[in-house]
């Protein structure tokens, strides 16, 4: 996976802490309760953030690059192609800007050890024009659930009958295996 392939090549120059599921070295794992703020607190604590999505789809940006940049740590970011168009790229450090992992292993170095650098990205606003994107505009989001809670039309659940035969099946499971 992307995510792992740079975790060592980064971690072969400079030690990483990963405190994930995959690949931890910490020990550390996220208590109950919270788990956004937990883990807000935690990225708090570093630099950089390693934001690898589990998939590249176009339109497909989560919180993986979100969080780190509302506690000022630089996300190292891979995952949707089009993620420029939403977040300012100056606000965050873009896998698809470098031709190998250890050349952004070199500049991930390089801005942790200048100071003007690291500034310039921790100061960049994560929005274009310091605007936020239609993602976050509470009356789009509004119009949005409204219009889901007022439509007549039938869920997808409901509209496929291959759902139903699912639901058959499994009401008809009511038996462990081997009995």
């Amino acid at each position: 996976r992307r995510r792992e392939q740079f975790f060592h090549a980064l971690n072969r120059i400079r030690k990483v802490d990963s405190a994930g599921r995959a690949l931890n070295n910490t020990g550390y794992r996220l208590p109950p309760g919270d788990r956004y703020q937990v883990k807000v607190d935690w990225l708090a604590r570093y630099r950089f953030n390693l934001a690898f999505e589990n998939t590249r789809r176009a339109g497909w940006c989560t919180e993986k690059l979100v969080d780190p940049l509302h506690v000022n740590t630089i996300p190292i970011y891979w995952g949707d192609p089009r993620v420029k168009e939403y977040f300012n790229p100056d606000s965050f450090i873009c896998r698809d800007d470098f031709k190998s992992d250890h050349e952004l292993a070199e500049y991930v170095l390089h801005v942790d050890d200048t100071p003007e650098l690291y500034a310039r990205y921790i100061r960049a606003s994560p929005f274009h024009g310091n605007r936020p994107n239609s993602a976050y505009d509470m009356d789009a989001l509004a119009q949005f659930f409204n219009r889901v809670f007022r439509s007549q039309q039938k869920p997808v659940s409901q509209r496929r009958w291959f759902f139903g035969l699912t639901k058959w099946r499994v009401a008809k499971r009511n038996k462990l295996p081997g009995e």
